[in-house]
């Protein structure tokens, strides 16, 4: 039988290796967004199809980047596996998921919109 001090040092040890997939998929996320932006014009922002096409453009991005995080989530990567669980690394497939689907119809929806 482990003590509470034993269990905490135990919890924490094992999700170091959950914290830094958490870190990393926050940056890519952050990446992501920064391409979007990088990549918009002055004239983006000045027509309503340029407005519907930004959009677009940034639903595609983070939709297929949440597409990304959601097949390695379910890819059984080992350290990620460890750390996280199994049944958490499921939970979380399944959550980010349908996300991922409305960013990327809407981003068809809004890109056929614009043109």
């Amino acid at each position: 039988m482990l003590t509470r001090v034993a269990k905490v040092q135990r919890f924490l040890r094992h999700n170091a290796g959950g914290d830094a997939a958490i870190f990393l998929a926050f940056m890519g996320f952050g990446i992501t967004i920064g391409f979007a932006l990088h990549d918009a014009t002055y004239q983006d922002f000045h027509s309503v199809s340029g407005v519907i096409m930004s959009v677009g453009r940034l639903s595609g991005l983070v939709g297929t980047y949440l597409i990304l995080i959601v097949l390695i989530l379910i890819a059984r990567v080992p350290w990620v596996e460890k750390s996280l669980g199994f049944d958490h690394l499921v939970h979380l497939h399944r959550t980010i998921g349908p996300f991922a689907l409305i960013l990327i119809s809407m981003h068809v929806l809004t890109i056929t919109i614009a043109y």
